[in-house]
């Protein structure tokens, strides 16, 4: 192609081909030359030139016009993401989280995605919303493992991990001091058994996962003194509930079935239990046997 002409001028102007005029005046003062043979060869070079050019439309053009579109396609995309990630970066925003969000649904592969994470990461991380942060750090860890943005990220899960494991461990130290306090407690008021105190040593150790500490604990309170109150008694036989369902959840059926019948018999000699607890209670009894009883046929 001539290398005058231009991208868009892919045809020969007509002007460079055509034949001369026969009857210009530069062909009567050269009447002996082989015009004739000379228009045919520049003819055929039109053509040529032609027959180039079409393939080249189809597959120059044409398609250049689509690999434009494709390509146009990629840089629209990576526009759009960098002035949503402009936007998301200014404090002021409000939305700013919705912006990384959608920079990360409709532009996952573009470059900014990375940085849009890390936003919505810190957005979590300063409103408190830890949880959030640390899934989020871990997701950028993971996609990203050599990114800019890695190594704040992983100092972020180690802090939270840290925290957790602490917070874990002070959990555990807590309910094992109230099961101290508690187990002292009652070793010197044996009569609050039937009363908060006894119900929360049973469940603190429940708590810590003890339960044969749980166990003890609900048979000091089935076997505690009798009381005129119907919330002591209400407490004496629901400790026979929860007994009776610890050694369902051991397997320990035989001992559960047992426990369960105690329980209903304790109820139905109970004075002071009022007809609405007593009504309900009873239920649960027959409910838990009827489910013992469904469990031994069909094991």
């Amino acid at each position: 192609m001539d290398p005058l002409l231009r991208d868009d001028q892919l045809v020969v102007p007509r002007r460079s081909v055509s034949s001369p005029d026969s009857t210009s005046p530069k062909c009567s003062r050269r009447s002996g030359f082989p015009w004739a043979a000379v228009s045919l060869v520049l003819l055929l070079i039109a053509s040529g030139c032609g027959g180039d050019t079409t393939d080249e439309d189809r597959s120059g053009s044409n398609g250049e016009r689509e690999s434009r579109s494709i390509e146009s396609a990629e840089p629209f995309e990576i526009t759009a993401a960098a002035a949503l990630l402009e936007r998301a970066r200014q404090p002021g925003t409000g939305e700013r989280a919705v912006l990384c969000q959608q920079i990360l649904d409709d532009f996952p592969d573009s470059p900014e995605a990375q940085e849009a994470l890390f936003l919505l990461c810190k957005l979590d991380q300063n409103a408190n919303r830890h949880e959030a942060a640390y899934e989020g750090f871990r997701r950028l860890v993971s996609e990203y493992p050599a990114g800019k943005f890695a190594s704040e990220a992983h100092q972020y899960i180690w802090s939270y991990e840290s925290k957790v494991a602490q917070d874990e461990g002070a959990h555990a130290r807590a309910t094992s001091d109230a099961i101290a306090d508690l187990t002292a407690r009652l070793d010197r008021h044996p009569d609050e058994w039937l009363d908060a105190s006894g119900r929360t040593l049973a469940m603190a150790y429940l708590e810590r996962g003890d339960t044969e500490g749980a166990i003890g604990a609900l048979e000091k309170q089935i076997d505690a003194a009798p009381s005129e109150r119907s919330l002591a008694e209400q407490t004496r036989i629901t400790a026979y509930f929860h007994l009776g369902s610890l050694y369902v959840r051991e397997g320990n059926h035989a001992q559960a079935r047992s426990t369960f019948e105690r329980g209903l018999k304790a109820l139905e000699a109970s004075e002071v239990i009022d007809s609405v607890s007593r009504d309900a209670s009873r239920t649960s009894f027959e409910t838990a046997i009827a489910q013992l009883d469904a469990t031994e046929q069909g094991g």
